[in-house]
């Protein structure tokens, strides 16, 4: 029998590596474990430039919260404000999806401006006050802007960081709640058809006897994937993408989960 480890497929990995990447790497100084609350719809991993500016209001926003509390991390973005052109049908627009940034933005001057902000996170104010100085900047960059056609612009933004219970083995980091953006039934079957491809090599190099079984381990499957969701693609498998396999186990920890036969 070949045993195989499955994983939760590549963008949960991905999410799982980048998950205890920042853990360690965003940790304040001294004990604590904490959770940071980005906008909604922020993916994993975070690129380098993001990080490196967290690591400095992180640190300041947890060094006074004690366990339980919560506190607003300010997170330093910036863009470029371009102008577009001298009709005022949109009057400011950015790059993502719809949101309420500019809700009572009004620059009084004539043109439409775009915050040029591809690639960046959702916006996200906790404040009213946050949102004016946003608001503050963005007329400053629209008028320098109309002069010039462009006009850099800094400000910052607000996300929610909450103190946990303190680990009992004296750890400290900072989990980010954020979003991953895969199907669990596309990453079960990327995950299924992954370890049968490395066993059906091996069986089709050498047989290793009258019957070839293989059993999926999911025992170190973090919670993304349930064992349910294994077996459903297991249970989706054709015939000649098993080969010379005869029968495929689902196994999690010392129990066996899932059996399905193919023949031979």
């Amino acid at each position: 029998m070949e045993i195989t480890r499955l994983t939760a497929g590549k963008r949960f990995d991905e999410y799982d590596y980048a998950q205890s990447s920042l853990y360690r790497r965003l940790a304040p100084t001294g004990a604590g474990n904490f959770t940071l609350f980005p906008p909604p719809l922020l993916e994993l991993p975070l690129d380098g430039k993001l990080m490196r500016s967290l690591k400095a209001p992180i640190r300041a926003a947890s060094k006074s919260l004690a366990v339980r509390e919560w506190g607003i991390v300010l997170v330093p973005r910036e863009a470029t404000v371009r102008y577009i052109h001298p009709r005022n049908d949109v009057p400011m627009f950015c790059l993502h999806a719809a949101g309420d940034h500019f809700d009572g933005f009004s620059n009084g001057i004539e043109g439409a401006f775009q915050l040029q902000d591809g690639g960046t996170p959702p916006h996200q104010f906790l404040t009213e006050k946050c949102r004016r100085s946003f608001h503050d900047a963005l007329l400053r960059a629209c008028l320098e802007s109309k002069r010039n056609g462009q006009a850099p612009i800094e400000w910052r933004e607000e996300w929610k960081i909450y103190r946990g219970e303190d680990a009992k083995d004296g750890r400290s980091g900072v989990v980010v709640s954020a979003f991953v953006s895969d199907w669990v039934e596309s990453a079960a079957i990327e995950s299924v058809d992954k370890a049968l491809g490395h066993a059906k090599e091996k069986f089709e190099a050498k047989p290793w006897g009258s019957r070839a079984a293989v059993a999926l381990d999911a025992s170190e499957v973090r919670g993304h994937i349930s064992p349910e969701a294994f077996a459903w693609a297991i249970e989706e498998l054709e015939t000649d993408q098993v080969g010379p396999i005869d029968v495929v186990f689902l196994v999690v920890g010392e129990s066996i989960r899932h059996r399905r036969d193919f023949g031979g």
